[in-house]
């Protein structure tokens, strides 16, 4: 089983091979035309050709744990209201965003072709940049490093306001916003199983697919209005939304539970972590100030009304 200091980079490798591959098969559009079937029996027949290598492996085990232990989705909420909360609202991101990327370039009258670009970007982003991020957040308290890349991609879509559909400059722009944006379900994953038992891990990696699941469901639900209320910029205005909340959930947890940035000495940090540690440490001390501050007041008021 993978212990802690090195949980980040190993599903980070899960994601960039999902990710990717999610990427790559976006500019496979390319090739079929939209108004035939041979695009999704294409697709059918690759998703049926996944099954073969496991089929086939006769070396292929799993890690033996003597004991399963059941965990519902309220158990796992108690248990990582953080993990729970972030994979909820990641994939509410994810889902707005991916439902959402192909309408907007769509309505701004792109090519087919120009559309797998677009899609496909987002997702090679998250490929290029999930292994170093997720590889800081096995050094950097994993909630800080969600922040901070929240925070970037919120950026990003701003900038993104000023820019039209489709040129060189937006789609360098996807790429980063993928590239930040994608991580935060390997860094919840981890997170969440930081808290929890190894006899309890299976049943938590599939409640937060289901949770993953149910949000990028909603996404789609919760951008859409953004596009028809908002027009041309409603794309970016979803993602600035959508990937607010997380952050505002980040900022509660962080707030509600304080840890040190990093608990590691120095000479035991990555590369990756050396390079988030000096803004993670700003983050840090800014939310936790600030929560200090609140409680200091709340302390004061219920003392005057003591007295």
């Amino acid at each position: 089983m993978a212990e802690n200091h090195y949980r980040g980079r190993l599903l980070a490798i899960y994601n960039v091979v999902t990710i990717g591959a999610w990427g790559l098969g976006q500019l496979l559009v390319f090739n079929f035309d939209a108004r035939n079937f041979y695009g999704f029996a294409f697709a059918a027949i690759i998703a049926s050709l996944a099954v073969i290598p496991i089929s086939i492996s006769e070396q292929a085990t799993t890690p033996e744990i003597e004991n399963h232990l059941h965990l519902s989705m309220r158990d796992l909420a108690k248990i990582v209201p953080t993990g729970a909360g972030t994979i909820l609202l990641v994939g509410l991101a994810h889902g707005g965003m991916l439902g959402m990327a192909v309408i907007h370039a769509t309505r701004d009258g792109l090519s087919i072709g120009r559309i797998g670009v677009l899609v496909a970007v987002l997702q090679l982003g998250g490929m290029a940049l999930t292994w170093p991020i997720s590889s800081a957040s096995d050094d950097i308290d994993r909630r800080i490093i969600g922040l901070l890349c929240c925070l970037a991609v919120i950026a990003l879509s701003v900038v993104m306001l000023s820019q039209p559909t489709g040129n060189n400059w937006t789609i360098l722009l996807l790429f980063a916003i993928g590239g930040f944006s994608f991580p935060l379900y390997a860094i919840g994953g981890a997170y969440t199983n930081d808290w929890v038992s190894p006899e309890q891990m299976g049943a938590a990696a599939s409640q937060l697919v289901t949770l993953y699941g149910f949000g990028a469901m909603i996404g789609p639900l919760v951008a859409a209005p953004f596009l028809d209320i908002i027009g041309t910029q409603g794309f970016a205005w979803s993602i600035i939304s959508l990937h607010a909340l997380v952050l505002l959930f980040l900022v509660y947890r962080i707030r509600a539970w304080h840890a040190p940035v990093t608990t590691k000495h120095w000479d035991d940090v990555s590369f990756h972590g050396r390079a988030f540690f000096i803004p993670a440490t700003i983050v840090s001390l800014g939310v936790n100030r600030r929560g200090q501050s609140t409680r200091q007041h709340q302390q004061t008021a219920e003392q005057q009304q003591q007295q």
